[in-house]
């Protein structure tokens, strides 16, 4: 018969606390927590603001002379729209890049007047949108330039565009030997104001490709030269290469502290849940579904809250681990939706309701985001995108590097 479950309640350091004014009835007796509070307690992700801002200063201190421009789209990576655009404005950031005229939308209704470039194509629809909330748009074509132009004259006003070409990543925008037979007649509409040119590099650490990259670019930019006034080309990959930089570097992931080529940023999301059984098996016995990990000692298991439902991929089952009281904890067997158990053995004092750090930041304890990604066969963008969207969002201040959280809000 195996051994009774520990159950004894742990301190609850670092996990998200209500004010009291929210945890007593009028009487004074315990309020029951809301279905979001209740939530929260179990899994949530603390988006460290200063971090951020600590970032986007050192990055804006590389670049300079050259403009930044911040990616906030897809929800900042995870990491909260407005929250980070308004860190980011407050720093200073020249630009937000969004991925849809949606996003740049809710950034003016929430009051952000920083300029915003809609790094996606428009559909029709979007257009006198995007035009009356000053939002920059993408030229690939001159049909784009077309359309934008007549919803500009249908509007009395003019519309600010960006064109994107093609060098080399497939995506948006005409190979410069296509663009340059269009060029005249996009640069003939009436009612555009032609701000920059730019292109998307397809892999930064491809020397030879990204170097055919910036020379087609190079090419375009000199032929455009005195028609528009941003150039930019490079993104997170680029920072610390200076031919890459033009007027303007479009950053992300770096920004974020989640790229595994530049390590000396600060992680901004941590992702965190919590131990919510323990039991000690013996050996011989197998662990979550299919049986896949058979325990071959006797182990101390611990069951944390948080799973492939939680975003945290099922690929990562028998790879990886995680950090409890700032030590390793692998993951024995498959990941569950909303649960995944440890192996606690060294950890004599972890117990029931004690926070687990599954990647990020916690006081001098770092587990990094693009481990996880390695673990799961896909990239740290990935990870953020689906953790960061999937489950409550708390928001911090940290007070030094490395250091506590100095406040905290939802």
């Amino acid at each position: 018969m195996d051994p009774t479950p520990q159950l004894k309640p742990a301190s609850l350091t670092d996990v998200p606390q209500q004010s009291s004014d929210t945890q007593r009835t009028p009487a004074g007796g315990p309020r029951p927590l809301s279905a979001e509070q209740l939530t929260r307690s179990r899994v949530w992700v603390e988006v460290d603001l200063q971090a951020l801002a600590n970032n986007i200063r050192s990055i804006r201190k590389q670049i300079d002379p050259a403009q930044l421009l911040l990616v906030v789209k897809k929800d900042a990576y995870g990491h909260g729209l407005l929250p980070v655009a308004r860190v980011a404005e407050e720093s200073g950031v020249d630009y937000l890049g969004v991925a849809c005229i949606g996003e740049g939308v809710a950034l003016r209704a929430a009051g952000i007047t920083a300029p915003i470039l809609s790094l996606g194509l428009a559909l029709p629809e979007e257009i006198e949108s995007a035009i009356a909330n000053e939002i920059d748009l993408t030229v690939a074509a001159l049909d784009d330039a077309r359309e934008i132009a007549l919803v500009a004259r249908r509007l009395d006003r003019r519309a600010r565009v960006h064109l994107k070409i093609d060098t080399g990543m497939g995506r948006l925008g005409l190979f410069p030997d296509q663009l340059l037979d269009q060029i005249d007649t996009m640069a003939a509409l009436p009612d555009l104001v032609w701000v920059g040119l730019y292109s998307h590099l397809a892999d930064c650490a491809n020397l030879p490709m990204t170097r055919e990259q910036l020379d087609r670019f190079q090419r375009v930019a000199e032929a455009l030269k005195d028609w528009l006034q941003l150039r930019h080309l490079g993104a997170s990959g680029a920072i610390s290469d200076q031919r890459l930089h033009f007027d303007m570097l479009r950053v992300g992931i770096a920004a974020y502290g989640a790229d595994s080529g530049a390590r000396h940023f600060e992680p901004v999301m941590a992702f965190k849940s919590r131990i919510i059984f323990i039991k000690d098996v013996p050996p011989g016995r197998p662990i979550s579904y299919g049986a896949t990990y058979v325990t071959r000692e006797p182990t101390r298991v611990g069951v944390v809250a948080a799973g492939y439902g939680n975003g945290y991929s099922r690929l990562v089952s028998n790879r990886g681990y995680v950090l409890v009281g700032g030590r390793v904890a692998p993951i024995l067997g498959r990941i569950c939706m909303d649960q995944m158990m440890i192996s606690l053995n060294g950890h004599p004092e972890a117990g029931v309701g004690d926070p687990v750090l599954l990647f990020g930041r916690q006081d001098d304890d770092t587990l990094p985001v693009w481990k996880v990604a390695e673990w799961a066969e896909t990239i740290a963008y990935e990870v953020l995108c689906c953790v960061g969207t999937m489950n409550p969002r708390v928001y911090v201040r940290s007070a030094t590097p490395g250091g506590k959280s100095s406040s905290a809000s939802t």
